[in-house]
């Protein structure tokens, strides 16, 4: 009987050596972090240029409406690329046919139908634009939708507004580990979410086709090329 009293001390007293082992643990604590934002922007000139224009028609027959627009889109395709625009610079963007309708009287009454025929048009010399515009609306061209504005070669400018948007973020951390008591570590991670704003120029049909003898003025000013990085910090 004694053995046996014995024998159950001795696996208490190491069933409490285990205990006290899993109690003494200590639990790691969770490296602390700084997660900030950074944007870097630089503005260069635009050299190249997308016109996006229409030719629309109607009529109560849809087949006089196809054949009146598809004659007028290739006057205005012919003049365009008689102005100097290579024809692979000249696709088509969309191509429309409905029937208008109207609501009378608790009725719906047909109307004529529409035919529309979009294209853009890529000018790689901006000074040109407004000649181009002019030619397609003396060619037929009756409805103008916008000039946009890029950079054929932005490479180099996307480089340098990474280097900012980087810098940009150091600096963030930097200040506010500094703010918080703490010393900045080494990143740990870095994300880079790049974006462009596009500058652009609308110009409306009525002004493209002023009787003047003028050339359509047509303006590119300058293009943002920004880029946004996260970067995430040690603190120490």
């Amino acid at each position: 009987m004694k053995k046996t009293i014995g024998c159950m001390a001795a696996a208490a007293v190491l069933t409490f050596g285990f205990l006290s082992c899993t109690v003494n643990r200590t639990v790691a604590e969770p490296p602390r972090t700084v997660t900030v934002s950074g944007t870097g922007a630089v503005y260069s000139i635009p050299d190249t240029a997308t016109i996006s224009l229409a030719v629309e028609s109607e009529s109560w027959d849809v087949k006089t409406a196809t054949e009146d627009n598809a004659a007028k889109m290739t006057a205005v395709q012919k003049a365009v690329a008689d102005s100097g625009i290579a024809k692979n610079d000249i696709s088509t963007s969309d191509y429309n046919i409905y029937r208008q309708s109207s609501w009378q009287n608790g009725r719906n009454i047909p109307g004529k139908y529409r035919v529309t025929n979009s294209i853009q048009i890529v000018v790689h010399d901006i000074s040109h634009c407004g000649t181009v515009i002019d030619t397609a609306v003396s060619a037929g061209a009756n409805s103008f939708s916008s000039v946009s504005f890029d950079i054929s070669n932005k490479e180099e400018a996307e480089r340098q507004a990474r280097t900012l948007a980087i810098q940009k973020a150091h600096e963030n951390a930097k200040l506010l580990a500094t703010a918080s008591g703490a010393q900045l570590g080494p990143v740990l991670t870095i994300a880079e979410d790049a974006a462009a704003d596009f500058h652009t120029a609308n110009i409306t049909l009525k002004a493209a086709a002023r009787e003047s003898t003028g050339v359509t003025p047509v303006a590119a000013g300058r293009k943002e090329i920004s880029v946004t990085v996260t970067a995430t910090y040690s603190l120490q």
